[in-house]
Parts: structure tokens; sequence; C-alpha cells
């Protein structure tokens, strides 16, 4: 769920500065704070993390957002149950250390091509035996309780099925559209490319830091991925052009 709420409320803090009424730019805030509020009350530190980086992103436009995400920090803070939800996180307490190792020891078989790209090979113990892999690590690393047969690492999951080459090439995916977002900001001065560079950039910023903390290649997750990328290809299509948008917003 945070992988929409913190895609839906960096656009929204995008629109509270817009030209339009008052109106307008009351909801796109309202918007702006129920998001914020529902993303930090999920409990989920990568989460959080994700949302500050894109907050902070926002702020290199337009200083006033400053304004505003610290009127949506006082207010998320009071919120009811919010400070016995971060007191309870337990930073060093986390199953995600030891699926990251196990993660780790597979790779380490197939380091060039991976076990191959498909979700269930990984958690099929007739193709990848997991409970040997869990016996290699130290005792500290072991899961005892059943292992989890998930990596909820977007760049370990793209390793273990594709291996180092895939890594290669899905991380040029994202070092093409950081590239088109620079074209952008560097070559249009206007502020609708401005804006849209900058706040697309805060979202995909946002989806890969989540994205160390979550499975993110299937479902909605997925979908907002392929959606964040087509908006960065349709906005340097628009900014190659010399005509300006029809209708900019």
């Amino acid at each position: 769920m945070c992988f929409t709420t913190i895609l839906a409320g960096t656009l929204s803090l995008r629109g509270v500065y817009q030209p339009g009424s008052m109106l307008r730019q009351s909801v796109y805030f309202f918007c702006f704070l129920v998001l914020t509020m529902v993303t930090m009350l999920n409990k989920s530190r990568g989460a959080t993390i994700s949302l500050c980086v894109a907050l902070l992103i926002m702020c290199l436009h337009r200083k006033k957002n400053i304004i505003l995400i610290a009127v949506a920090g006082i207010m998320i803070a009071f919120t009811p149950g919010f400070t016995d939800r971060i007191s309870t996180m337990g930073f060093t307490q986390d199953i995600r250390s030891k699926v990251f190792r196990l993660a780790g020891e597979v790779i380490k078989d197939y380091p060039v091509y991976g076990v191959g790209y498909g979700g269930e090979i990984y958690r099929n113990s007739n193709l990848i035996n997991l409970e040997k892999y869990n016996e290699r690590l130290p005792e500290e690393y072991q899961q005892k309780n059943g292992i989890v047969k998930s990596t909820h690492n977007i760049f370990l999951d793209v390793t273990i099925r594709t291996g180092l080459v895939g890594l290669g090439l899905f991380l040029l995916i994202f070092l093409t559209a950081v590239w088109m977002l620079w074209d952008i900001f560097r070559r249009r001065k206007e502020d609708f490319f401005r804006s849209w560079s900058i706040c697309l950039f805060a979202c995909l910023s946002s989806f890969i830091i989540l994205a160390l903390f979550a499975d993110a290649l299937y479902g909605v997750q997925g979908t907002l991925l392929y959606v964040n990328l087509a908006m960065i290809g349709i906005l340097w299509n628009l900014s190659r052009k010399e005509q300006k948008p029809f209708m900019p917003v």
C-alpha cells in the first residue's frame, strides 16, 4: 500500500502550488496530508525513509514545501497511536538481515545467469534447497522458525532470477530514467518541465528506496513502476519538442 500512498502524496504536493483556486490547492494539501499520515501509520521503516527522501527532493524546487511538510509532520506527530508505533518499530530486530544473507548465499552459486526468471523457482524446494543454504550461514543469521521464501528486495530478487547480467540491465533502466530527467531539467527552463522532472525524480527515488525493503516486481507496485517510467518517457518526449505543451498542469 505504501507504494501507492507515497506516489500519490508526492504528486499531490506538486499540485499544491500550481495555478488555480484556493479550493483546488486546499484539496491537494488535504490529499497530501491524509496520504502522508496513512504512510507513516503503516509502521514501515522502509516507507518512512522513502517518504522522507521524496519530500526532501520536492523541497529542491519550491522551498515553500518545507512549510507544508512541517505542518504535516506536526499534525501526524499528534495523531493518536503514532508515537507508540514508532517506538515499537524494533529497528535492531529485523528478519530482513537473515533473508538478505540467505539470498546472498544463493547468488554465490548462481552469480552470472541466476536460477531462472520465475518467482516460483526460488520458492520450489525441489529446484532450490533453501534449507541447505540456510545451514551455511552463521548461527545468528540462520532462520529457525521456518524460512522466508522471498527476498523482500527488488535488486536481490532480480539478481537471483537473472544473475549479475540481468541486474546490470535492470539498473540500466533506472540510470536511463534518471538521465532523461536530468536532460529535461538541464535543457528546459519552464516551470512545467522543471517541476515535473523533480516530482518524477522524487517518485522514482522513493520507489527504489522502498523496493529495497519489499517485493516490487508484481502486483500494484510493479504497475506503479511502469507508470512512473512511462510518465518520465512522456515528459522527455514533450521536452524534445520546440513547442510548449498545449495544456500545462
